[in-house]
């Protein structure tokens, strides 16, 4: 059965990374360009994991994290970021990521992102 993802991302060029990525590995995805648009996508479909941009300016960054988690505990959260910050690492992992890489991501870290869904996933 196919995984779907959810990518709520911002940035249109990153966001095409990702697809293009997810679309050759085989997962199926949905895509949000705003935090509120996430939140449909997980209030109506069935998700089975998220990555998220934490670089969305909507709300403070990790209080989306904390909602997401609250809301979804069973779905596996990796967020992503242009910070280079270890502080926003270590905040985000304390709220319950499964992990985190900053932008670009690179095929590598796509395919470990994808080794820390699986391991949930199954």
């Amino acid at each position: 059965m196919t995984k779907h993802l959810l990518i709520i991302e911002g940035e249109q060029g990153h966001l095409e990374g990702l697809q293009s990525f997810l679309d050759s590995k085989g997962y199926g995805f949905y895509s949000a360009d705003n935090v509120q648009h996430g939140f449909e996508f997980l209030h109506s479909l069935s998700i089975d994991g998220v990555m998220l941009s934490l670089d969305m300016f909507e709300m403070d960054d990790l209080e989306v994290l904390n909602d997401l988690r609250s809301e979804y505990p069973k779905i596996p959260v990796i967020t992503m970021s242009s910070s280079l910050s270890r502080k926003l690492a270590l905040d985000a992992f304390s709220g319950g990521a499964r992990g985190h890489f900053s932008k670009p991501i690179a095929p590598q870290q796509l395919q470990e992102a994808m080794f820390i869904f699986e391991g949930h996933l199954c």
